[in-house]
């Protein structure tokens, strides 16, 4: 709605039950601005970007004052909530029988009609969009029609599972937490000791657990140790965790531009509050001496962890920045929704390379085991693979993205949608990329050649996390369908599946982990308020059939 015929609606048609005036010493007022500002927020929210671009040029939303306020996720949402509150007061206030038994639900399409026999009560709630990597990359997006949607050549389509490859859970070790109250986003192990994890969830819910080993229960037999780290607030929503290398210090990444460290037992190590919006991702350097933040301000903050200060503040980024990742203990790569890739020492704060050749922004960017290739992932559809074995190369600006004396960039294609996840499965035999989408598939590409090996057609819906087993001969991918699926990377018969129940199945997050005491463990955080545990190689041993009886 333009703000000529929106203004000119609200002068001939106040809405009812108010005056603009509603004191003297205060007034209403609603504008197309704030309305279209608040519905350009929640489709980012929703992931909707073209409808998000489309009413921000054609509202001219960049010139107004107000553009650069945060409007707090799920607001517009908060806003509609209250208006059926109001609603209810202004149809019930009457009184009488009739109103008093009223069990009938008020919409915001359909006119209120007092009910005694309604089958349910009134019931408000206010749906968040839940954030993963990106707070705002989780929509429901429609997946493709039909599998021709999704042919690569030279690819085959793969054989449709069968009930055989499905292994009933009692089978391996499982435990599931009911603790939390609230969706919970992340989760993630400790480095240095297998029986430690950190969860954490919306409105500040952290919870650092101790697990028990062997797992012989289907519940977390262990409160945790410790759960928050203050109480709970709307819009404090955790969207990342970190641990150092030794296992003491806890970053906590959060929506309400504060960064802080908790330390094993619970307390507050440090707090930081140098950014201006939301916090998507935190990352402690190799060693352990410093800290990253990147935000939705465009910025990425260095801290001194001995120090407990601000080291330095990276403005390179002319978007918000989406992910970060060390490349060794004094280098580091930023990625950015201006669809670019810096490469940053933390000495300058100029970048000393930038990585181009995305077309929209970067979701993730992760590196391999060498450290010598980075790969990133996009809205644009497509994953890259970037050589970095010669950082100082000066760039070549013929071809964006490449560097005078490096390897050329391998361009991964074939999705549908938004890239939105990517992982690593490096073993001795090969290195492979496996890749999720919004269009509801996994795939799996040579590194090397960009070539897909591999798609998997088996989601209904966008998938939100890929992660890889240590010695890459495995994977999980999991989305918004509430499905965790585990696949052998050579043995495309070798799979597994576990599928979460209820009205809000999805899957936020999944972190896959092994120690040098030789445990391996994945963890997945849920929608439904649960986080899962599995025990991988007693899940292995069943996939391969080696399990004892």
């Amino acid at each position: 709605m333009t703000r000529a015929r929106f203004d000119r609606y609200l002068l001939f048609h106040p809405i009812a039950g108010f005056s603009m005036t509603a004191t003297p010493l205060s007034t209403i007022t609603i504008n197309s601005e704030e309305i279209n500002l608040l519905i350009y927020s929640y489709l980012l929210d929703c992931g909707f970007t073209h409808s998000a671009f489309t009413i921000c040029q054609e509202g001219h939303l960049e010139r107004s004052p107000k553009f650069k306020k945060h409007i707090p996720r799920g607001e517009l949402a908060e806003l509609l909530s209250k208006s059926l509150l109001y609603s209810e007061v202004e149809s019930h206030y009457r009184g009488g029988e009739t109103v008093a038994q009223c069990r009938a639900s008020f919409s915001l399409l359909e006119p209120h009609k007092s009910l005694v026999n309604a089958p349910h009560a009134i019931s408000i709630t206010k749906p968040i969009p839940q954030p993963t990597v990106l707070p705002r990359r989780l929509a429901e997006e429609a997946p493709p029609t039909s599998a021709s949607d999704m042919v690569v050549d030279s690819v085959p389509a793969p054989a449709q599972e069968s009930a055989e490859q499905f292994i009933n859970p009692a089978e391996i070790d499982i435990m599931i937490s009911r603790n939390y109250a609230s969706r919970v986003f992340v989760c993630l192990f400790n480095p240095a000791n297998s029986q430690v994890m950190a969860t954490g969830s919306k409105n500040a819910e952290l919870k650092i657990w101790t697990l028990p080993y062997p797992m012989d229960t289907a519940q977390f037999s262990v409160a945790p140790a410790n759960v928050y780290f203050g109480p709970a607030q709307n819009g404090v929503d955790i969207t990342s965790l970190h641990w150092n290398s030794e296992g003491s210090l806890v970053a906590v990444a959060c929506y309400d531009a504060t960064l802080r460290l908790i330390t094993l037992d619970g307390r507050i190590h440090s707090l930081y509050k140098n950014h201006e919006g939301p916090i998507f991702t935190t990352r402690f350097s190799p060693n352990g001496k410093y800290l990253l933040s990147a935000s939705l301000d465009g910025s990425t903050c260095l801290y001194d962890v001995a120090k407990k200060a601000l080291k330095r503040r990276f403005k390179s980024h002319k978007d918000c920045v989406l992910d970060i990742i060390w490349l060794n203990n004094t280098t580091f790569a930023s990625a950015g929704a201006d669809s670019l890739i810096y490469i940053q020492d933390i000495e300058t704060a100029a970048p000393i390379k930038t990585l181009s050749g995305h077309a929209n922004e970067i979701n993730q960017i992760r590196l391999n085991a060498a450290g010598t290739r980075l790969a990133s992932c996009s809205d644009d559809k497509t994953s890259r693979v970037w050589d970095i074995t010669n950082l100082s190369a000066p760039t070549d600006d013929t071809i964006p993205g490449l560097s005078a004396r490096s390897n050329r960039v391998v361009v991964l294609a074939a999705h549908d949608h938004a890239v939105t996840a990517l992982a690593w499965c490096e073993s001795k035999k090969s290195s492979i990329i496996a890749t999720g989408s919004f269009d509801a598939t996994t795939r799996l590409w040579d590194s090397t050649t960009g070539q897909c090996l591999r798609v998997i057609r088996e989601f209904s819906r966008p998938v939100y996390a890929v992660s890889a087993s240590q010695d890459g001969e495995w994977f999980a991918a999991a989305g918004a369908n509430g499905n965790l699926r585990v696949y052998n990377v050579e043995d495309n018969k070798k799979s597994w599946t576990y599928t979460c129940t209820g009205e809000r199945p999805g899957i936020f997050d999944i972190d896959w982990r092994t120690w040098d005491d030789g445990k391996e463990f994945m963890a997945i955080s849920l929608e439904d308020h649960n986080v899962v545990v599995f025990d991988v190689k007693r899940l292995k041993a069943v996939i391969n059939g080696t399990a004892r009886k």
